[in-house]
């Protein structure tokens, strides 16, 4: 073989090879990880929060000297919160399986006793998280109020109570009485200068407690500021960009061919759906569901204005964090003010929620006011009304009424006005004050 043809193949080869390797460039695909379904981008919309932020008593009782004051004010029961979170609570048991009816009411509302009440029910791995207990495991039942036995205070230890009301479910914890005396001194040797009440029994074995004189609270009205709706597009679709939008009688709807998400543009409020993870068949915990909620809200920083745990339903596997302002849960019939979601058999299956926040105040605190009845008013206008069967108002309650100002062509006006509500078959309804006797405190 001459060297030509040497220099020929070795051409030939060259070029083969340069074919061989253009080929793998331009046909080449990177092993890329993909992106699962769980995966959801990094946008956020507020900011995150703990569960002490969310996770809020709502009223606080004292039982001293025969007489009950009480109090919803959220700044002192913020500083009630923090004194307690100090202690160290230790040897927890369940006490109350043998109770009769009458020392169970005893045990939570007898006298030199401080109930400090929950909206609803929260497990103990939750409680951990606002509270210091020494034990390693806690107990898997539920409680929604706490009882501190404030007569003790010269032992060496004192007990405070964890107890499920509707269940009749008492864990007893203790506590070094050096404790209550910083407490005692700070909250309830002043106890006498919150409104007084008394208790009154609306179902079966369920005592509530009102106050018995009028009693006023202030008026607010905001300016209201919509969200982009595009943040939660972006934030609640895996794949943002192949999301598809059409408009709707109501709205706006998106999806992704797997999840929804409409948007009802006349009240401003956000619905999202996954419609595959769907569960008809099975309860949740209390645990689960806190922890699931909690968890996917703050991912996108969902809580806007003051949202805090309201109620929760282990059958319906649902949770509602409510708004809340000066201390009081805020009703809208329309949703506005409640944040929602329900747990499916793997993960999310629907979210709702308004797509707007609170902006700046229009009125200060002294410029506007109302000053309800007091609870024996509210009692008996409600037994007065011939529509409402009294056995099943289940708890009653002051909360503030958030509507649209109608006064003005400018709908994004809102007001906060405080109002009397009570549950009754399972909902909140108000009692409007023109028809119980409501009156302007003259600072209008």
């Amino acid at each position: 073989m001459n060297y030509e043809k040497i220099k020929s193949i070795i051409l030939t080869l060259l070029v083969a090879i340069s074919v061989l390797l253009t080929w793998n460039v331009w046909t080449y695909q990177p092993n890329y990880d993909v992106i699962g379904e769980d995966y959801t981008p990094g946008v956020m919309i507020g900011t995150e929060k703990t569960y002490k932020d969310v996770f809020k008593p709502y009223k606080v009782l004292f039982h001293q000297n025969q007489a009950t004051f009480g109090t919803v004010d959220d700044i002192e029961i913020a500083k009630m919160m923090e004194n307690l979170s100090n202690w160290n609570f230790y040897e927890l048991s369940e006490v109350g399986k043998d109770l009769s009816q009458s020392e169970f009411e005893w045990l939570v509302h007898g006298d030199k006793r401080v109930e400090i009440l929950f909206p609803d029910i929260i497990s103990f791995d939750i409680l951990r998280s606002l509270l210091n207990f020494e034990e390693k495991k806690l107990p898997s039942e539920s409680i929604d109020r706490i009882v501190i036995d404030t007569s003790n205070v010269n032992n060496d230890t004192s007990n405070v109570y964890f107890v499920s009301y509707n269940d009749q479910l008492v864990f007893k914890g203790q506590i070094k009485s050096a404790f209550l005396t910083t407490f005692n001194e700070d909250f309830v040797a002043n106890s006498d200068k919150h409104p007084r009440y008394f208790a009154e029994e609306v179902a079966k074995s369920h005592k509530i407690f009102l106050p018995e004189k009028p009693i006023d609270f202030p008026s607010y009205r905001y300016v209201l500021e919509e969200i982009n709706t595009q943040t939660f597009r972006d934030a609640l679709f895996s794949d943002p960009n192949g999301v598809t939008k059409e408009f709707t009688n109501d709205g706006e709807q998106f999806t992704d061919g797997k999840s929804l998400m409409e948007l009802d543009v006349n009240n401003q409020i956000l619905t999202y759906v996954n419609p595959i993870y769907e569960e008809t068949g099975s309860s949740t915990t209390t645990s689960v569901l806190i922890q699931e909620s909690f968890n996917f809200v703050n991912e996108h920083g969902g809580w806007v204005d003051q949202f805090q745990y309201f109620k929760i339903s282990n059958v319906e596997r649902k949770i509602v964090y409510r708004q809340f302002i000066n201390g009081l849960p805020v009703f809208n019939e329309s949703g506005m003010a409640e944040l929602s979601y329900v747990l499916g058999n793997k993960e999310i299956y629907r979210y709702q929620r308004p797509y707007t926040r609170r902006g700046f105040p229009l009125d200060s605190e002294s410029e506007n006011g109302v000053t309800l009845m007091s609870g024996y008013e509210v009692l008996n206008y409600l037994n007065s009304q011939e529509d409402i069967d009294t056995s099943l108002i289940e708890d009653i309650a002051i909360g503030y009424k958030l509507s649209r100002d109608i006064d003005l062509k400018n709908q994004n006006i809102i007001i906060y006005k405080p109002t009397w509500y009570y549950l009754y078959a399972g909902g909140w309804l108000p009692i409007i004050p023109e028809e119980m006797g409501g009156t302007n405190n003259g600072l209008e």
